[in-house]
């Protein structure tokens, strides 16, 4: 496999760039594989030591035991009952009407907000994230994809940011559902 540039990123730069990679709507079906190899990613971290061929075989070939999956659907709503939020398809498409169904139960049953602020910020986050890239809700992914896309050093620097927060943004929506 040929040199890429993501190679020469360290620490939380290498899991920021994988992290930017998971979001791409060209990797909407290589979703295993992003989640794996960010963990691995991160093990490298913590030890000091970084196998680079490793990240690449992971993104290459993916895990053998766990198929890829091939969902339609990138980014979904999950309706509330304070309001509609973007968030990423997970494995089965399930877990934004289950969330949806259990904000709407706790709403029903009087749950206090406080204790699902923290649900809430996430929510957010992820919406936040999906309208710094510009995605819609309902956003079709690329479910007949044949390998991972990686941007380049240029197109990476110019939106690296899409998917981080600085301390006063999350200061910002931690505060705006009082999560301490």
């Amino acid at each position: 496999m040929k040199y890429k540039f993501y190679h020469s990123l360290k620490g939380d730069n290498m899991l920021k760039y994988l992290s930017y990679l998971s979001i791409q709507q060209e990797n909407s079906s290589f979703c295993y594989r992003f989640e794996m190899a960010l963990v691995e990613a991160y093990l490298m971290w913590r030890r000091g030591k970084y196998d680079w061929k490793f990240i690449d075989r992971i993104l290459e070939k993916g895990n053998p035991q766990l198929e890829d999956p091939q969902e339609r659907l990138f980014v979904e709503t999950v309706n509330t009952p304070i309001g509609s939020y973007k968030v990423f398809s997970a494995f089965y498409l399930t877990h934004k009407n289950l969330l949806s169904q259990l904000l709407f139960l706790a709403h029903k049953e009087k749950i206090e907000q406080s204790k699902l602020a923290l649900v809430y910020a996430i929510l957010e986050l992820s919406n936040e994230i999906a309208d710094r890239f510009c995605y819609g809700r309902n956003v079709c992914g690329k479910y007949d994809a044949e390998s991972v896309y990686y941007s380049n050093y240029k197109e990476y620097s110019q939106r690296d940011s899409y998917n981080c927060f600085c301390k006063a943004e999350l200061n910002a929506i931690l505060s705006k559902y009082q999560v301490d």
